[in-house]
């Protein structure tokens, strides 16, 4: 939402076409309570204000931590938020006070002083999204899946075809991604304050906290402290994308395998895992524990 736009006339507007379309008729009572507790709580966050900490000099210029406080007519954010504030590892809860190496910005700040505030966290965001949550979550790690799944799997196996559908484009996308976007001049060097060196560093202190349990959108929520944190919907609708594919995965792989000694007298499958841990990920020393192996 753009600074100055009127929250509560967007929220007047949404409830006004909820009404116009009569959709307490079309939506189970659960589904209609949950809207109205999404359009409740927007209307709570819409006096917040927002106060950003740059976070301590020590880790100037990484891009890697943005801290963010909030404050509202209902109160402070719930302190264990706080200590979380996501995937930073915090080392130590925020100061809530001004110094001059945790300086505090708010709304009321001069123009142009709110303004760099802003856009600091949002450059930092881009970089830690795009740079991890991204490049290194989302395409490099599943290209270690994808290609041990063509060095072990025969296209008969069911593993095979339930992960081949995801995996048509991944090798394709990613050789693109080497040549324009992370290559020695390409495109991510060229606008984003990290650079080339800076892209490589991030990636390798991430390597570092990457494990098999992180991919795991439960686990991971635990672990950053925001399973319990109130009105986070990504979260919410995230586990429920998830219980979907796993009650599906489950199911067909209960077709094939009876018990854990099936997994294990399952070379195939065996030599897939293996060749994921020992090849792919073997500069990771956190990955996969011993109990985590299938």
């Amino acid at each position: 939402m753009t600074e100055g736009q009127d929250l509560n006339a967007v929220l007047n507007t949404l409830v006004a076409e909820l009404q116009a379309v009569k959709l307490e008729q079309a939506m189970s009572k659960a589904e209609l309570t949950e809207t109205k507790r999404r359009l409740a709580a927007a209307e709570t966050m819409a006096t917040y204000k927002l106060f950003v900490a740059t976070g301590n000099t020590d880790y100037a210029g990484t891009m890697d931590y943005a801290y963010v406080t909030v404050i509202g007519k209902s109160g402070q954010s719930e302190r264990k938020s706080l200590n979380n504030p996501g995937r930073d590892h915090c080392r130590g809860c925020i100061k809530q006070k001004p110094h001059k190496n945790n300086p505090i910005f708010l709304p009321s700040d001069p123009e142009l002083d709110w303004l760099l505030a802003k856009m600091w966290v949002r450059h930092a965001e881009f970089q830690v999204y795009e740079a991890l949550s991204h490049l290194l979550r989302t395409h490099l790690v599943w290209e270690v899946f994808c290609i041990a799944t063509m060095r072990q799997l025969p296209a008969v196996h069911p593993v095979y075809k339930l992960l081949i559908p995801h995996m048509r484009d991944t090798l394709q996308i990613n050789t693109n991604a080497r040549l324009t976007l992370i290559s020695e001049n390409g495109i991510f060097k060229q606008i984003t304050s990290t650079g080339g060196e800076g892209l490589g560093l991030l990636l390798q202190k991430e390597c570092q906290e990457i494990e098999f349990m992180s991919l795991l959108p439960k686990t991971d929520f635990e672990k950053r402290g925001v399973s319990q944190l109130k009105n986070y919907f990504y979260r919410d609708d995230c586990l429920k994308l998830w219980e979907a594919i796993e009650s599906f995965v489950s199911g067909i792989v209960d077709l094939f395998y009876s018990s854990d000694k099936d997994v294990m007298e399952d070379k195939e499958l065996q030599n897939w895992i293996q060749d994921v841990v020992t090849e792919g990920f073997k500069d990771l020393p956190n990955f996969c524990e011993k109990q985590h192996a299938i």
